[in-house]
């Protein structure tokens, strides 16, 4: 059990330091885009949040990878 703790915590870790260097390596880029698509006055709400939605699918992506294989694991654990 302690084992699975520390595997889990380990997942943990790399999700977020996952999370942590795509919000940096993507932080500038992402910022200027923004600052041409929100320029409006203030009745932006539909451009904010497809803008924001476009942050989300690589990091979806990576989160559904690593779901994938903890689930595979998880089951494996729960066989033995």
């Amino acid at each position: 059990m302690a084992t699975e703790i520390d595997f889990l915590r380990d997942q943990n870790q790399r999700l977020n330091e996952t999370l942590r260097r795509y919000q940096m390596e993507n932080f500038f880029k992402y910022s200027t885009v923004q600052k041409g698509v929100f320029k409006g006055d203030g009745d932006d709400t539909l451009e904010n949040s497809a803008a924001d939605q476009s942050f989300l699918v690589p990091l979806i992506t990576e989160y559904d990878k690593h779901l994938e294989e903890l689930n595979g694991q998880l089951k494996y654990y729960q066989a033995q």
